[in-house]
């Protein structure tokens, strides 16, 4: 295993042991990491889910796009993360967004939203509190 990987890995616990209002651009940087790190390897590493949650949580519409391409990077982030992460900032105002951007996968991000659009907000804050609770375990479990 990549020495640096194990140092993204154990930075991204870190946060999510102890998350910080300032981990923003820095979870967004470490998501980038993985999302390349991704698309050059088989399966699905946590460590990727970790820093989506992240950014997720923070709920800012304009995150959509990161998360996107890390859902698409390949078949195993597709399955391996939970897409109700991408309406993190609301399933009307994520819509209205994309519907709005000029961004490349505008189209595709539009007519996936579209299958899942039966999603409620409820229903996302649910999925970002019960992965956020996982993760918490998980990781209280390891420290032990």
């Amino acid at each position: 295993m990549d020495a640096r990987w194990e140092d993204r890995q154990q930075v991204l616990e870190a946060l999510v042991r102890d998350p910080c209002q300032d981990d923003g651009n820095f979870a967004r940087f470490l998501l980038l990491q993985e999302t390349r790190w991704h698309g050059h390897s088989w399966g699905f590493s946590h460590s990727i889910e970790l820093a989506a949650l992240l950014i997720a949580e923070e709920r800012h519409v304009g995150d959509v796009w990161l998360l996107w391409e890390a859902v698409c990077r390949s078949f195993d982030t597709w399955c391996g993360l939970p897409h109700h992460l991408l309406l993190a900032a609301g399933v009307s105002i994520t819509t209205e967004y994309v519907k709005g951007s000029d961004h490349p996968q505008r189209d595709n991000l539009l007519e996936h939203l579209g299958k899942i659009s039966q999603v409620t907000d409820e229903e996302v804050a649910q999925t970002l509190s019960q992965r956020r609770r996982y993760y918490g375990e998980i990781l209280d479990e390891l420290s032990v």
